[in-house]
């Protein structure tokens, strides 16, 4: 007869208090504001190499410029983790803007790399490069080359190139002119 008794309470237990009940009563006790999460994108940043510019008849000022400021328009976009250039295995006074040695920024982990050669003296002309290093191909970027610049131009023709890239690359072209 216990027996009978208990399973009887359970049941009607059960049918009036289960899962449903508990559910519900989470439901009332639970915290209702709206909860933001603010944390870095699952997706991880592409890595980058920028050596120094090529200089042709220029002064070392104006080139280290040109490759100092597209570092850091790469880094700023949060598109782009920029590879350090102590790591570069490539010789940049053999190797030629348009051909780039694949294997040797592979090897760095690069996935994509700008190039850039300047010539001078002023006025300046400069052409950049975007390569897909494991894809093994020049990507378009407009514009790429640059012509009749002034120092400050040379920095302008640079966030130029870098919001070109971010297109070419994503779609979106960037903020950085």
């Amino acid at each position: 007869m216990k027996v009978a008794a208990t399973l009887a309470v359970l049941s009607v237990g059960l049918a009036f208090g289960g899962p449903a009940s508990a559910q519900d009563w989470r439901e009332d006790t639970e915290d209702k504001a709206i909860h933001v999460v603010v944390a870095p994108g699952a997706k991880e940043r592409e890595p980058i190499a920028i050596p120094d510019a090529r200089c042709l008849a220029v002064a070392a000022g104006p080139c280290a410029m040109v490759a100092e400021v597209l570092r850091r328009d790469m880094w700023l976009s949060f598109f782009f983790r920029v590879l350090p250039p102590r790591s570069y295995l490539a010789d940049q006074a053999v190797e030629s803007l348009d051909h780039p040695g694949w294997r040797d920024w592979a090897n760095i982990g690069a996935r994509f790399l700008i190039k850039v050669e300047v010539r001078g003296p002023a006025p300046y002309s400069a052409e950049m490069r975007l390569f897909n290093v494991t894809g093994e191909q020049a990507v378009s970027v407009a514009p790429q080359t640059f012509k009749g610049l002034s120092e400050r131009d040379l920095r302008m023709a640079a966030h130029r190139f870098a919001n070109g890239v971010l297109e070419a690359i994503t779609g979106t072209r960037g903020v950085f002119d």
